[in-house]
């Protein structure tokens, strides 16, 4: 099959970008040919590419049409139905509140996808998908990638490690998991794009940590490689993930449902707390056996087959039934997606400047108390400094009353003279300063 997969941006390393990417990689793997379309590329893109999957920004390069459009995110996905007419489509929901997941509703779209129940409720209560036309086919963890610890987790928890993209040092939940965990002496680290910590392969790293902070696919990621995941995020923090909880949480993609509590020290406290080794190793046994890639695909598959075989017997949609469904379309676009897009853009701003100027003033107080401490620290070298000149003084005078005594002046001069200084040793009995023998 001739797959082209859409996605809003394929610019920074996030959650749809990084499942483009893996599930291109394994279509590849199965003989089929993907390929992808976003009108933003960066390094997102350039991941993809290395899976030797062709990305492009212009619909226009692709010479020969694909048998079916993955849809991720609705402008894309759109601009792919209207250059490829006669070519069905799947669009997969990813998200509950982002206005980029609104599933657009064309005949073309024959089955719709939701990661979880969450975002299958979005699709029937808040769209009016059909329900019939919903599949839910969970996230996944690319099981090779993300390879068991060599060792199992130590008794106490030593290194701990917040693993989000949303995450901003010093503030908000962050901060509290910092400061809960060094209450412990667990030392904290941090990953994502907000902290200047973004890892090519953060598979390489994760078995190095005990703890981890993250929800979503990184607490996936996370527990597939033994870790144990206490949920937290943006959106509030969650529980430590059990063997008693993980399938309930898995239904819920270890995502925002999960999330039910804002963050606060005395629940962190608790979390780190409910730390368990044996519990965590069961936790990552589950994962492994229920959320690991090969499976995800072959449903995906199954559901590309589905369709395909399901179209290929259906007339071409009308001409006069797809502009009017572009229409209504655009419609919900000039009428709520460009409001919700303003409204969204101008709350990033916001948090944006709220987080700046937390992050400005701990970073005041940091200089601040290391200031207090170099000013201390050289009253104290000032003092010192003043008592060693002193002493210093002291002795220079002590050596100059010595140097004009009669006994030095007579050593000096016998120095002068070997001879009689022999004969300065016969007359007192005894001997010349030690230092002096070598003369």
């Amino acid at each position: 099959m001739r797959i082209l997969l859409t996605n809003h941006k394929l610019d920074v390393r996030g959650g749809s970008e990084l499942y483009l990417r893996d599930l291109a990689a394994a279509l590849r793997r199965r003989g089929h040919h993907p390929m992808a379309y976003s009108p933003f590329l960066g390094r997102a893109a350039e991941d993809v590419r290395e899976c030797a999957v062709p990305v492009v920004r212009d619909l226009s390069l692709l010479d020969d049409p694909p048998d079916l459009i993955h849809g991720q995110h609705h402008l894309p996905t759109v601009e792919a139905l209207l250059h490829f007419p006669g070519v069905p489509a799947v669009f997969f929901c990813h998200g509950w509140l982002p206005w980029q997941e609104m599933p657009p509703r064309f005949s073309r779209i024959v089955r719709y996808v939701a990661v979880d129940a969450l975002r299958r409720e979005r699709l029937i209560t808040e769209e009016g998908i059909p329900p019939e036309m919903v599949e839910v086919v969970p996230n996944f963890v690319d099981l090779e990638r993300f390879r068991p610890r060599p060792q199992p987790l130590p008794g106490r928890a030593k290194r701990a490690l917040v693993f989000d993209n949303h995450a901003v040092p010093g503030d908000g939940f962050h901060h509290l998991a910092v400061t809960a965990c060094e209450e412990r002496g667990i030392e904290v680290e941090s990953l994502g794009v907000q902290t200047g910590r973004f890892l090519d392969r953060p598979e390489d790293i994760l078995a190095e940590y005990d703890i981890v902070f993250a929800r979503g696919r990184a607490a996936m990621e996370a527990m597939a490689v033994g870790c144990a995941v206490v949920m937290c995020g943006a959106e509030g923090l969650g529980p430590m993930v059990t063997r008693a909880t993980v399938e309930g949480l898995a239904a819920a993609n270890f995502g925002m449902a999960a999330l039910d509590h804002a963050p606060r020290i005395d629940l962190i406290r608790d979390r780190l707390d409910q730390y368990d080794p044996v519990d965590a190793a069961a936790v990552q046994v589950w994962i492994r056996a229920h959320a690991g890639l090969e499976a995800a695909v072959d449903r995906i598959e199954k559901v590309y087959a589905d369709v395909i075989a399901g179209w290929s017997g259906q007339a071409a949609v009308a001409a006069s039934t797809e502009a009017a469904e572009l229409a209504a379309y655009l419609h919900l676009v000039q009428t709520l997606v460009i409001p919700q897009a303003t409204r969204e853009a101008q709350g990033h701003s916001e948090l944006d400047i709220g987080r700046r100027v937390s992050a400005a003033r701990a970073e005041i107080g940091v200089l601040r108390e290391r200031l207090d401490a170099a000013l201390e620290a050289s009253t104290a070298s000032a003092s010192l400094a003043g008592k060693s000149t002193g002493r210093v003084e002291s002795l220079q005078a002590d050596l100059e009353l010595l140097r004009s005594s009669r006994a030095v002046r007579l050593q000096t001069w016998l120095r002068a003279h070997p001879i009689l200084a022999g004969s300065y040793r016969l007359l007192v009995g005894g001997s010349l300063p030690k230092g002096d023998r070598e003369m």
